[in-house]
């Protein structure tokens, strides 16, 4: 595996005098995989303004267009776009995302309710009352490292 490999390679190298070895991993994700950093950015923006708010296609819509959040939305018409970013929410149900998972949450005259789920706490429902403390207190703000956004 390359985990493995990269350990003991990166051990080899530190023993020999020879630091840095991979130090520009997270560089090197952030800018291969750009449609997934735009996503987390997306999620990103999403937290801080609804934080665990239902909220469906017409909000998030207007949160990408207003962010310029460039989600390759396919559609010639603004009704297109949010139908391929209501299909792209769908693709992404339970994907998590950090701390997050974004989780469907019921529907609002027929339309499809999206939410942000903190991924810490299992049953938002079920939780005791220090989970949801630790919940808010670990989730209040979306982290930031080095490179970007996670």
């Amino acid at each position: 595996m390359f985990e493995r490999w990269s350990c003991v390679i990166g051990g080899i190298l530190q023993t020999a005098g020879i630091s840095g070895f991979l130090g520009n991993l997270e560089d090197f994700y952030e800018q291969a995989d750009s449609e997934g950093a735009e996503l987390r950015r997306f999620v990103h923006l999403w937290w801080e303004k609804y934080r665990q708010e239902e909220v469906g296609v017409q909000e998030l819509y207007s949160l990408v267009e207003e962010n310029d959040v460039a989600l390759s939305l396919k559609g010639q018409t603004e009704r297109g776009r949010k139908t391929s970013l209501g299909r792209l929410l769908g693709s992404l149900r339970d994907r998590r995302f950090q701390t997050f998972r974004i989780s469907p949450a019921g529907d609002r005259k027929k339309a499809q309710l999206w939410k942000l789920v903190p991924t810490h706490v299992r049953d938002a429902g079920a939780s005791r009352p220090s989970q949801e403390n630790e919940a808010k207190s670990n989730s209040s703000d979306f982290s930031k490292t080095e490179t970007g956004y996670i």
